[in-house]
């Protein structure tokens, strides 16, 4: 290959090669020694071309160079392309290679990029040294690992609690400060955390991302698909102190326990009737508001109760799911199938 030179100024005293036209090749030249010099001493002129063209002389570069020359040692690792300057590569990567080629995602850099491909591969290459547990990325494990180490860096100024990471700390203040920055766009409901609206959102959407292996039951919520899991495996791990009752989650096991206290620590702010449960409380405060969030997709029948949509819907669908033993009546409600089965414990004079 045959690398030209040109003049900068009219005056042929000031001749550099041609190859230092292409503003990357300055980087080129600072990083490698080569034979320029020798080159330029021994060039010849070449004589076949045109008049205008003298005071370009050309000479051959070694065979080193011309390799150094045409190496492109950035690689893109995810369509091969290779590039002479890693600002090249990032471009490249920046306007070409920045998809996510599962779900669509765009990201700024590779480092970003390579962070959001573990979260369909389900790779956790950081791993905990002390108890083995994996994560996605570095600052998770670094967070993990707070909890072998017992330090609390962070102290609430109120309350003197102690927090391990900063996020944990700032996300406790917004309780005494009882802040909600999180809105969703739909109905303007308030959360203290990105998560909750995330989650929230699904509630409108109709997403259950979550879906169970073995009976395929789906859920908007993943420990909604843990504690579902339990059904199928029958573990039972929480016991009650009380009456030896086991319980597949805590949540189980402390709603059983205040049946042994009488303790009702939900009370309605409208008529002050107390309830063990948050849940019992929500439904309750319905019939103060007379709203009904449950709307029937084909009639528009509305519900103040989830279970009582799921009834209505067996009208539509014209399933009975609860069937006599004794006879082949079945039934939409189980209340129907009791009072049926009134029926045959009379005829047998029961």
């Amino acid at each position: 290959m045959m690398v030209g030179f040109v003049s900068n100024s009219d005056s042929s005293s000031h001749l550099y090669p041609a190859a230092y036209a292409d503003p990357g090749f300055a980087q080129f030249n600072s990083q490698h020694t080569c034979s320029f010099s020798s080159s330029y001493n021994q060039m010849k002129v070449d004589l076949s071309l045109p008049q205008e063209k003298q005071l370009v002389p050309r000479f051959q570069l070694s065979g080193d160079d011309q390799k150094l020359l045409n190496d492109k040692p950035h690689k893109c690792e995810f369509c091969g392309q290779g590039y002479k300057h890693r600002q090249d590569l990032r471009r490249h990567i920046r306007n070409n290679c920045n998809k996510c080629d599962l779900c669509g995602a765009k990201f700024k850099s590779i480092c970003s990029l390579r962070k959001h491909i573990l979260a369909h591969t389900g790779e956790k290459p950081y791993k905990c040294g002390v108890c083995g547990a994996g994560f996605g990325h570095k600052s998770h494990l670094n967070r993990h690992t707070l909890i072998h180490t017992r330090e609390k860096s962070y102290k609430c100024n109120v309350c003197a609690t102690e927090f391990t990471t900063f996020s944990d700390f700032k996300r406790h203040n917004l309780l005494h400060t009882g802040e909600k920055p999180y809105t969703c766009d739909v109905c303007n409901a308030k959360f203290r955390q990105f998560s909750g609206l995330k989650q929230h959102a699904l509630i409108h959407t109709g997403e259950k991302p979550f879906k169970c292996d073995v009976c395929e039951s789906r859920f908007r919520l993943k420990n909604h698909l843990k504690q579902h899991t339990l059904i199928h495996t029958g573990e039972k791990n929480y016991e009650c102190h009380v009456c030896d009752s086991k319980f597949s989650t805590y949540s189980d096991l402390k709603r059983h326990t205040v049946l042994h206290t009488g303790e009702k620590p939900y009370r309605c702010d409208v008529c002050y009737a107390r309830f063990r449960q948050a849940s019992t409380l929500k439904q309750h405060t319905l019939i103060h508001t007379g709203e009904k969030p449950y709307k029937c997709n084909v009639c528009e029948a509305k519900f103040k109760q989830r279970i009582h949509l799921k009834q209505h819907s067996l009208i539509h669908t014209g399933e009975r799911p609860f069937k006599c033993d004794m006879c082949d009546a079945s039934f939409v409600r189980k209340s129907h199938l009791k009072q049926h089965a009134l029926i045959h414990t009379e005829s047998a004079g029961v």
